[in-house]
């Protein structure tokens, strides 16, 4: 996509004009407005570096913002009203046309955020850049446009849900193909490549705050510790069962579970209740301010992530910088990511969760070792490396 024209002073020593990326933050329709995935985060984590790099960087969301204070020197513009794929297209482009902004960055894992914005950069021949998490909508990349209609009715869905669903699935295929890749590792590169046939691919990769690398002395209150969504893909029913192996085996272990949001926390809350685990759990909910958080994860002895769908795993990088040992999933892009630092267990296996994780608990040499490794392998997710690969996609295009 062609870039607008520039002043002589926004142009770089080589002649060509200075990135100056609007980073599209919507949240989907209807759901909290604060930023509880590790997508969500990336993006505005990407944003504050580039901002420090010096790149003027402009950022819209919906209304209420989901900024949290760190973020607060990146300039924040709000779409407001009725949120409807025009109304936010039509947001964007106005933010496009104030800010003078030449190229889009986007997260391609939301229909509330990528359908516009791929409409936005078309209309205004912008760059687009997607962020590229995960695979989660690999069975539908395999059809065609009448097979996604028809996989949408198989869904039950009709009408105007249905055109937004096959309108997603258009749009995502044409960010892949018009616009530039970021993948957060090898798997997602590969990905969008060879399923997506992507012309433009870069590996940014993931970063980690400052503040989850400082030294603290907390009390070990947990014997484990879980940070995300309670979406089907994190099999966090998997992790209720393995706990209840855990205390069967250890009694009085204390699972603590960061965060409320997904399609199955009810069920989770019921399982736990059946399997009469309320005394070992503790729900903290959503944690908004991050030294807060940082530090409730301090409190724990083990981390444990029986996700099987992730594209780099912030909160498994997080749990590493502050020295946690980490027991994951054995899936491909972790293992990719996390493999020489973590012990790897087979998915969706309880009775192996929570064989690594009492292995780990009753050896205190093992888990020194683990916190070690963690530690060491967390010290070289930077978010100003990140920016600068981003930087160097930016330039690029």
């Amino acid at each position: 996509m062609a870039i607008l024209s520039h002043s002589s002073s926004e142009l770089s020593r080589e002649g060509r004009p200075e990135p100056r990326p609007m980073f599209v933050l919507l949240r989907p329709q209807g759901s909290p407005a604060r930023p509880t995935g590790g997508g969500q985060l990336a993006i505005i984590q990407t944003a504050v570096a580039l901002s420090a790099l010096g790149l003027k960087v402009s950022m819209v969301e919906g209304d209420p913002s989901i900024l949290f204070s760190a973020a607060r020197d990146v300039k924040g513009y709000k779409v407001r009203g009725k949120r409807s794929f025009l109304t936010d297209t039509i947001g964007i482009t106005r933010v496009l046309r104030r800010t003078r902004s030449n190229c889009i960055y986007a997260l391609e894992f939301f229909p509330e955020t990528l359908v516009p914005s791929v409409v936005a950069a078309f209309f205004t021949r912008r760059r687009l850049f997607v962020n590229i998490t995960n695979t989660a909508h690999a069975a539908d990349d395999r059809r065609k446009l009448l097979g996604l209609m028809k996989s949408g009715v198989e869904r039950g869905t009709r009408g105007r849900p249905l055109l937004a669903f096959v309108a997603y699935h258009v749009s995502r295929r044409l960010a892949f193909r018009m616009g530039t890749c970021l993948a957060t590792n090898r798997f997602t590169e590969s990905y969008s490549r060879t399923r997506m046939h992507a012309k433009h691919v870069s590996i940014v990769g993931a970063g980690v705050e400052d503040l989850w690398y400082e030294k603290k002395d907390v009390p070990k209150l947990f014997e484990g510790v879980y940070v995300g969504r309670f979406d089907r893909s994190k099999r966090v029913p998997t992790l209720i069962r393995a706990w209840h192996e855990v205390v069967s085996e250890k009694p009085g272990s204390r699972l603590l579970l960061i965060g409320d949001s997904g399609d199955e926390f009810l069920q989770v809350k019921q399982l736990a209740s059946e399997l009469s685990l309320a005394p070992n759990l503790t729900f903290a909910g959503f944690i908004e301010d991050r030294r807060v958080l940082a530090d409730k994860v301090r409190s724990a002895k083990v981390f444990v992530f029986p996700s099987v769908q992730e594209g780099f795993g912030l909160v498994i990088a997080e749990a590493m910088a502050v020295g946690l040992p980490c027991v994951l999933s054995d899936v491909e892009p972790l293992r990719e990511v996390f493999g020489e630092a973590a012990v790897l267990v087979k998915p969706d296996q309880p009775s192996a969760l929570a064989e690594a994780t009492l292995e780990l608990l009753s050896d205190e040499e093992k888990r020194r070792d683990y916190s070690l490794r963690s530690i060491s392998l967390a010290r070289s997710f930077t978010w100003n490396a990140v920016a600068k690969r981003v930087l160097r996609a930016l330039d690029d295009r």
